[in-house]
């Protein structure tokens, strides 16, 4: 336990810097649950606690791939949640979390895709750390048009997923 704990320990300091390191949509979104819990009168730093509980999951996947990669925590950490942005993953997992989930082979199916969703991004985000770069953007930049084509059909089969087509 004491290693795991080591190991992961960079994460409080990832969540209680000054850093933003998530994008735009995370970045609502936990503005959102930090008016809701504040209109219900919980306290403000519970209620920061609180509201950002759901992206403590993907640092998980920020330390390790830092660590993998020998990165910078604060560099993968923007490479991963800019991905996660451009790429539509929150949208995404709504949409796994609007599956039904009425048997056990259902709930099954929809932690399979959410892992495989997390799954995807870490290699994503692993490739654009490999790219030239100075920052976040550079490397993701030069990652997006190194693999267009690929990242093409990634990204139609996501807006028809997005738009209801395959499901």
């Amino acid at each position: 336990i004491a290693e795991v704990t080591e190991r992961y320990a960079p994460i409080a300091g990832l969540r209680s810097s000054d850093t933003v390191l998530l994008g735009h949509e995370s970045a609502t979104r936990d503005d959102e649950l930090l008016e809701i819990a504040q209109r219900q009168g919980v306290p403000q730093e519970l209620a920061r606690e609180w509201s950002w509980i759901l992206d403590s999951y993907p640092l998980l996947d920020v330390v390790r791939l830092g660590s993998q990669a020998g990165e910078d925590l604060e560099l993968v950490g923007r490479v991963y949640f800019l991905l996660y942005d451009r790429f539509g993953i929150e949208a995404l997992l709504k949409r796994i979390g609007a599956l039904p989930q009425t048997t056990r082979w259902e709930s099954l199916a929809r932690m399979s895709m959410r892992e495989d969703v997390y799954t995807t991004l870490v290699s994503m985000a692993a490739e654009a750390l490999q790219a030239e770069g100075e920052t976040a953007e550079d490397h993701v930049d030069t990652w997006e048009r190194e693999n267009q084509i690929q990242l093409a059909r990634l990204r139609s089969a996501l807006g028809d997923i997005a738009a209801g087509g395959a499901g």
